[in-house]
């Protein structure tokens, strides 16, 4: 991650992924094609359903937005052409051509912004494209099309927009049951039948899928307002120098320019769907490269037709051939095959190096770090607060990369080194409701007294104690036995999570509003023991967790 203070020409050499040639270095260059022209005006105040009206071609996709100002993506993407029986492309298309298709709440207030359209917008973008776009000469730009669409004056969706209202928040899960692009909420055909349904549905006649793979400048096609004059489309081959598309999706999500209050913005990172039709070329790519190495170890399967599939499927086979499959899904990252091999590799360790100590989460509520901004913005006491938090919004890539350093920072300077562990593990995820980042780990602490031991010793006293039976079977001397060693354990357990400690942001629960969520120096941070530790029997290593400002807790397993 480069989180610039440079000029966008600087920040295209130190995005090379390469050294020493002089070829590699000119990749990455404005003569090779590979640096995108500034957004011009008409392009910048387009919502997200505008951009779908005036593009050539369509990236369909489930997103849901979060509370929080994120988007979550599952499924994956179909890049499309409409309207082929033309022979010109006649554009803006309609709202109900686009297949955009909106889930919410039912009873949500206000006007859905991003399902807005404005033909005083649209009109001005598709003339500045026509004008500068070489892609875009051969459009024709039809006036009773423009007209017919809302003005600024309605501030309202179109009516022929397709709003499907919940009961409850919109969930991926909904999404997942579209069938024609509207949801069927009765949708429990069982896999087979699914994956069966899938493989044979013809495709709609008035629509062809776009191969990402092999059809030349679709992004620039689909997405021109981040490609206002073609310039940088990683699908575009016309360079000098050739460069793949993963080497030109990597250099334009570090590519960015500073704004009026001097902080830097990452165009594709900020929209909503590019980031997301990237990573769903790289998990297919990753896929067609597992699929060759399966192809190549099951030779049974290497000369298969696709009607000899369609008969696999027919007689209730295919659940042999995907079970040879998922092996190899494992190596494609975010699958369950992948997770699951995930979850035995920490068995594993569990195994050799016993079981682990404390289990800690590390969690991301409140994004607001004075170093942070003090690194990214030159001049941070001028930047708004409502600013900020829009430009967290937009840029969660930031506020991830940040927070795994400060979590690496503080595992190796307290987990590891303060409480001695002897091995951890980690794993990042995503919270539901909020998108929020956080982190929980497990580790293996030196200092274990034998956890594991202790408790089945405490749990024996509780037995002797407690059940008469037990107590009846043993004789007096094996019960006291029994007994006092129930109590050694207890004070061990008791007096080890003493010697733990636990940091929070405490404004972080009184719902304090941003300008306010980074802690005193009287609070900073409130440190919490299980014994109440006065502060002047505090550690001396207190200053290697004064710098954590997210909350965090540790418990011992």
């Amino acid at each position: 991650m480069i989180l610039m203070r440079r000029t966008v020409q600087s920040c295209s050499m130190s995005c090379n992924p390469t050294k020493g040639n002089l070829t590699d270095k000119r990749k990455f260059t404005t003569e090779n094609k590979m640096i995108p022209s500034e957004i011009p005006p008409e392009l910048k105040s387009l919502t997200d359903l505008e951009e779908q009206c005036i593009s050539k071609d369509l990236s369909i996709m489930p997103l849901i937005y979060k509370k929080s100002g994120s988007y979550n993506f599952s499924g994956h993407v179909v890049n499309v052409k409409l309207d082929l029986t033309d022979i010109a492309y006649r554009l803006p298309r309609l709202p109900k051509e686009t297949k955009y298709v909106v889930l919410v709440k039912d009873g949500a207030e206000g006007t859905l912004a991003e399902a807005r359209v404005r033909r005083e917008v649209v009109g001005p973008a598709l003339r500045v494209l026509q004008k500068i776009n070489p892609l875009y000469h051969d459009v024709i730009i039809d006036e009773e099309r423009l007209e017919s669409l809302p003005s600024i004056a309605d501030d309202r969706e179109p009516d022929d927009l397709i709003v499907i209202r919940t009961k409850d928040e919109p969930t991926i899960e909904m999404c997942e049951n579209l069938d024609s692009f509207i949801p069927d909420p009765q949708h429990e055909t069982p896999q087979h039948e699914r994956i069966q349904k899938t493989v044979k549905m013809p495709f709609p006649p008035e629509i062809r899928r776009i191969s990402d793979f092999s059809e030349p400048a679709y992004l620039g096609m689909g997405y021109p307002y981040l490609f206002p004059d073609s310039l940088g489309d990683p699908s575009n081959p016309d360079r000098m120098i050739d460069v793949t598309q993963k080497e030109s999706l990597k250099h334009l999500f570090k590519l960015g320019e500073r704004d009026e209050y001097g902080l830097p913005r990452y165009r594709f990172v900020e929209d909503k769907r590019f980031a997301f039709v990237a990573l769903d070329r790289e998990l297919r790519l990753a896929s067609c490269e597992q699929a060759k190495v399966f192809l190549r170890q099951c030779s049974e399967t290497a000369d298969i037709t696709f009607d000899e599939l369609h008969s696999i499927i027919d007689s209730g086979k295919a659940k042999l051939m995907l079970n040879k499959m998922v092996h190899y899904a494992g190596n494609i990252p975010g699958t369950p095959a992948f997770w699951a091999r995930q979850r035995r590799n920490v068995q594993a360790l569990v195994e050799q190096n016993g079981p682990p100590t404390i289990f800690f989460s590390l969690s991301c509520s409140s994004p607001n770090w004075k170093d942070f901004w003090d690194f990214i913005a030159v001049d941070p006491e001028a930047i708004p607060v409502s600013v900020k938090k829009a430009y967290l919004r937009a840029n969660a890539h930031l506020v991830v990369f940040w927070f795994e350093l400060r979590v690496q920072k503080f595992v190796q300077s307290y987990i590891t080194k303060t409480l001695g562990s002897e091995w951890e593990y980690d794993r990042v995820e995503y919270s539901h409701s909020q998108g929020h980042i956080h982190i929980h780990g497990i580790a293996k602490l030196f200092t274990d007294p034998g956890l594991l031991n202790l408790v089945c010793l405490v749990k024996k006293k509780f037995e002797v104690e407690q059940d008469a039976d037990v107590r009846n079977s043993l004789t007096a001397a094996s019960a006291r036995k029994i007994i006092e060693e129930g109590v050694s354990a207890e004070k061990q357990i008791v007096d080890f999570v003493n010697s733990l400690i636990s940091t929070m942001n405490p404004k972080l629960s009184r719902g304090a509003p941003l300008e306010d969520t980074e802690p005193t120096e009287s609070e900073t941070p409130r440190l919490r023991t299980f014994n109440g530790t006065p502060e002047k029997e505090w550690p001396e290593d207190y200053e290697r967790i004064q710098t954590w400002h997210s909350n965090c807790d540790i418990q011992v397993i």
